[in-house]
């Protein structure tokens, strides 16, 4: 990935190429408004696949935490749970075994 000369960084007369932790670096400090070119997500990848193994876990943490919830539950899903187990006590018939949930997976293909 090529970028503009960043301040304080590396003084260059033209675009130099950064390394993923160069990235990680400015990413920190919030410097990343000075990036003046368009990254495509396969560059994104690429520059976080190169982070070690808790740098890219860490990443992946704050992607996932910037998304917004699919389910909010205040109390992570223990009333729908509770709901559910009430539904299946009432009537049994309308639950499946483990052998019929595994051939309806095996016939998926």
């Amino acid at each position: 990935m090529l970028v503009a000369p960043l301040p304080g960084i590396r003084r260059a007369s033209g675009p130099v190429p950064v390394t993923a932790d160069e990235v990680n670096y400015i990413a920190r400090l919030g410097l990343l408004a000075y990036i003046h070119c368009m990254v495509t997500l396969t560059e994104v990848e690429n520059l976080a696949f190169e982070l070690p193994e808790q740098q890219r876990a860490a990443l992946a943490a704050r992607i996932l935490d910037s998304l917004p919830p699919l389910f909010s539950d205040s109390d992570d899903g223990i009333a729908e749970a509770a709901r559910r187990d009430t539904e299946m006590d009432s009537d049994p018939d309308i639950g499946i075994s483990l052998q019929q949930f595994d051939n309806l997976i095996a016939a998926r293909g």
